[in-house]
């Protein structure tokens, strides 16, 4: 099974700050030891709650970046990629969450 190719926003390489304070307190407890993978973890988590897709996508991908064997910051990514309450995923994003999906599966 071959996914489309895959495409992102264009600025969506661009790093995204922690915001650690506007945010509150929120943490869903991941088996990373990077306290930067789980600080991220946890704002995409928030994000997503907040329907900021794309920039729960990209809290998700810094995460990935602070600890590359963290399974489940991949899944996030997925998963902001992915259909949510607000509407169904769309065209372009489904290669995305396919290919974060798969990811994750390799570093389970």
């Amino acid at each position: 099974l071959n996914a489309q190719e895959v495409s992102y926003p264009s600025d969506f390489d661009e790093p995204i700050p922690l915001y650690d304070k506007a945010l509150g307190d929120f943490e869903y407890k991941i088996s990373s030891r990077s306290y930067t993978a789980q600080s991220y973890f946890n704002q995409g988590f928030q994000m997503m709650y907040a329907f900021t897709k794309v920039d729960a996508a990209r809290s998700f991908r810094e995460a990935q970046k602070a600890d590359p064997y963290c399974s489940i910051c991949y899944w996030g990514e997925a998963w902001a990629w992915s259909s949510y309450l607000n509407g169904g995923m769309t065209t372009s994003e489904a290669p995305r969450a396919y290919e974060k999906i798969q990811e994750a599966i390799t570093k389970a």
